[in-house]
């Protein structure tokens, strides 16, 4: 009988790792707001459009949020796709978990293109960048056995100050995840079971950004 192992166990112990709203607020890209004077007080830097009302905070929350459910649904696909040799295609829930995921990253895209205008706009906290700068990345990663070459993306932003490059680089992320989502959409509509390739594209990216925010987090709070 063929078995489609398309989700390894690593990457189920992750995305379950991803669920639940709150904690993971705390979790990913977690006070990289403490980078900007985001007070209402503070004059903003001219941009092309209006910054939203909400604070970088409470966008890089909401962001979050949308996305961790979003990988809520992804796992479900996952674990669907993964049993359907055995147990038969349950197309209902996978249909369900697809556009759900889609619905829910959707949610995430827009509050981190939000959260680009308003960082965009805001200035930073000089004291943040100076210490961002000067931080033992290779120390801390070595330290704390973080993966290498995630670790290293979330460097190469941070030792420059450049924290808005990274929100802009979560957010490409996002329009990745989206594009895989898009076509697993267009299989599942068609009746078609998306292929491994696909799934294990989706899940490595998933997987990917997830550790991305979590690590700007981690340097972040060892400030």
């Amino acid at each position: 009988m063929k078995v489609r192992h398309v989700v390894s166990l690593f990457l189920i112990m992750v995305l379950f790792f991803g669920s639940g709203f709150y904690a993971h607020a705390r979790l990913f890209s977690n006070s990289t707001d403490g980078g900007f004077d985001d007070d209402p007080n503070t004059p903003q830097t001219a941009g092309a459009y209006p910054a939203s009302s909400l604070t970088i905070r409470e966008l890089i929350i909401k962001g979050a949020g949308a996305f961790f459910k979003a990988q809520g649904d992804i796992n479900t696909l996952s674990d669907k796709v993964e049993l359907s040799d055995l147990d038969g295609v349950n197309w209902d829930v996978i249909q369900e978990a697809v556009y759900a995921a889609l619905e829910n990253m959707y949610q995430a895209r827009y509050y981190y293109r939000e959260l680009e205008i308003k960082a965009n706009q805001t200035p930073y906290n000089f004291n943040v960048i100076i210490k961002l700068i000067y931080f033992h990345y290779d120390c801390f990663q070595y330290e704390n056995d973080l993966i290498k070459d995630v670790f290293n993306e979330v460097k190469g932003y941070l030792s420059k100050g450049d924290i808005r490059g990274a929100y802009s680089h979560i957010s490409a992320y996002f329009d990745t995840i989206i594009g895989i989502l898009e076509t697993v959409k267009k299989d599942v509509d068609a009746g078609t079971i998306p292929a491994n390739a696909v799934m294990w594209d989706l899940n490595q990216i998933t997987v990917k950004v997830h550790m991305f925010g979590q690590y700007l987090a981690r340097v972040f709070e060892a400030l």
